[in-house]
């Protein structure tokens, strides 16, 4: 599940029509989310949707802003989903999600080396 947070109760969902959503389907990865992106590459979705994605794990894409940051350290909702508890969550470095080939390459690079070191 690929994640940009705008704040610590939404998050942007990116689809298979974003740069991260093509790269993970050409590195023959699910993208967890399976919603539309309406009318953009990514979707601006309520936190509490990633509770519907028990198994997945959470690539967080972009860095988290400060004061989501410390929210969501203190979220219970946040701290009860089952890839959190799990450790199942990565940040990568930040690419641009409007690159072309060199941010995806940079993505798969940054996406290879936190699931290999999980």
């Amino acid at each position: 599940m690929l994640i940009d947070f705008g704040d610590a109760r939404h998050f942007r969902a990116f689809g298979f029509d974003s740069l991260y959503g093509s790269t993970l389907s050409r590195l023959g990865l699910v993208n967890a989310w399976q919603d539309g992106t309406q009318f953009s590459f990514a979707a601006p979705v309520p936190i509490d949707r990633l509770a519907e994605m028990p198994e997945a794990i959470f690539v967080i894409v972009t860095p988290v802003p400060l004061e989501a940051r410390s929210q969501l350290q203190r979220s219970v909702l946040w701290n009860a989903l089952p890839p959190v508890q799990a450790g199942r969550v990565h940040q990568l470095a930040a690419t641009n999600a409007f690159g072309g080939v060199p941010s995806a390459l940079a993505f798969a690079e940054g996406l290879a080396r936190a699931l290999t070191a999980a």
